[in-house]
């Protein structure tokens, strides 16, 4: 893991931890043959900057191929196959439970609302059932 200070990569040998992870910093993380660069929820936007043209210095002093995969993460939207390089990333139920805390306030304010754009109040209920993918069959 190398940390982006001023434009400059830094390098921290040290375990993968989310805790290493400052959210007003920018970190490479460098997997072979791709390259996470994780951005910090407050981290200033010159830093940011710094950070993707440090990251392109380090594919060049490296001799990596100009096609190698770089992809960035911001705090908070970390997905399975980022978190999977650490040897730590605490589970939480928070992130999960807040998008259908989420969905539900609008379902029901939505609800409350009573009419929505392009909906009259006497237009019939919408079916809310998906039809299954699969018939029995197995055939699509």
């Amino acid at each position: 893991v190398c940390s982006v200070n001023n434009g400059k990569l830094t390098l921290e040998d040290t375990v993968l931890t989310k805790s290493i992870l400052e959210n007003t910093k920018c970190f490479l993380l460098d997997c072979g043959s791709e390259l996470y660069v994780w951005v910090g929820r407050v981290t200033q936007v010159d830093d940011r900057k710094a950070a993707s043209v440090a990251v392109e210095e380090f594919i060049v002093k490296q001799n990596r191929p100009k096609t190698t995969r770089v992809t960035q993460v911001i705090q908070g939207y970390e997905d399975h196959t980022f978190k999977s390089k650490f040897d730590s990333w605490p589970v939480t139920n928070a992130a999960g439970a807040s998008g259908e805390d989420g969905r539900g306030k609008v379902a029901a304010l939505l609800k409350k609302k009573g009419d929505v754009k392009g909906a009259s109040k006497n237009s019939p209920a919408v079916n809310e059932e998906i039809p299954p993918l699969l018939e029995g069959g197995g055939k699509l």
